[in-house]
């Protein structure tokens, strides 16, 4: 939503701008994220997460024995 939020324009153009835009963004996952022009890629870690009672939860691998 924050991209859509900065877009100058409901546009491809002003879309593509507005996530291009964001810098130390705060999505939940611990650490803050950015996109640029040059840069799509807003993190180079993964970590396993699932909804449990309406709630993001890092995935415990025992779990799934």
């Amino acid at each position: 939503m924050e991209g859509l939020k900065k877009a100058p324009a409901m546009t491809r153009e002003g879309v593509i701008d507005g996530l291009e835009s964001l810098s130390d963004l705060d999505i939940g996952i611990g650490v803050p994220v950015s996109y640029s022009a040059s840069n799509h890629q807003a993190s180079h870690q993964v970590w396993p997460t699932v909804i449990r009672n309406g709630q993001y939860q890092t995935l415990n691998w025992a779990d799934l024995k």
